[in-house]
Parts: structure tokens; C-alpha cells; sequence
């Protein structure tokens, strides 16, 4: 299991968010093969700051299989 959390300053023309979080864990399923999960959450910069004022969400699944 982990956890991340970043921060960005004066990067709104570049297209990142303000601040980042994200959790994410591995499984191990069956032999030779991991499930991963991610959950990630973005702060957009203020409008007045030139960015949507908006969050978003994500999630995403991943599954490998070593052979």
C-alpha cells in the first residue's frame, strides 16, 4: 500500500494540477499474477489564478501476469 501527495507552484500553463493526492495498493491474486489499484484526486489552480478552480478524480485497475 502507498501513498503520494504533490504540490505545484506557478504551473497551471503547463496543465498540472495544484495539488495531487493518490493511494494505490498490489495483490497478489493467483500465482504470477498482481491486481494493482490507484485512486487519485487533482486540485486545479483558482480562476483567478488561471486555472478551472475544478477537482477531479480518478481511479485505475492493473492487472500483471508474470510468465
Amino acid at each position: 500500500m502507498g501513498a503520494g501527495y504533490a504540490a505545484s507552484e506557478e504551473a497551471v500553463a503547463m496543465g498540472l494540477p495544484e495539488q495531487r493526492y493518490t493511494v494505490g495498493m498490489s495483490l497478489g491474486i493467483v500465482d504470477n499474477t498482481t491486481l494493482y489499484l490507484a485512486y487519485r484526486i487533482d486540485n486545479d489552480y483558482e480562476v483567478s489564478d488561471g486555472g478551472t478552480g475544478e477537482d477531479a478524480q480518478a481511479a485505475s485497475m492493473k492487472v500483471a501476469v508474470k510468465f
